[in-house]
């Protein structure tokens, strides 16, 4: 990447309606790579704690691993694979 596109994104990345764009764009991937042909207008507790685990931590981990991390006993470490989807409905309910 030149000097300039690096100053061209750095400007992009100041504005939040571009930020807020670009991660609404990855969220929809991220739905349709983990939920392929399913009805996803109104996702379940557990498909967006899935979402958010996949958008902070990669797709690389299957779906049944963090699915497994949801039901892990506190405090393991198998449970800190879903700790910021789990984070994002904790907000919600508040």
């Amino acid at each position: 990447m030149t000097s300039f596109e690096q100053f061209q994104l750095s400007n992009c990345l100041l504005d939040n309606r571009f930020n807020i764009r670009v991660v609404a764009f990855h969220l929809r991937d991220l739905i349709m790579l983990s939920y392929p042909g399913k009805d996803t207008a109104h996702l379940t507790d557990e498909q967006i704690i899935i979402i958010g685990s996949r958008y902070n931590r990669g797709t690389q981990r299957e779906i049944q691993s963090i699915t497994d991390s949801i039901s892990a006993p506190v405090g393991t470490k198998q449970r800190e694979y879903s700790e910021y989807g789990r984070r994002i409905i904790e907000k919600r309910q508040q």
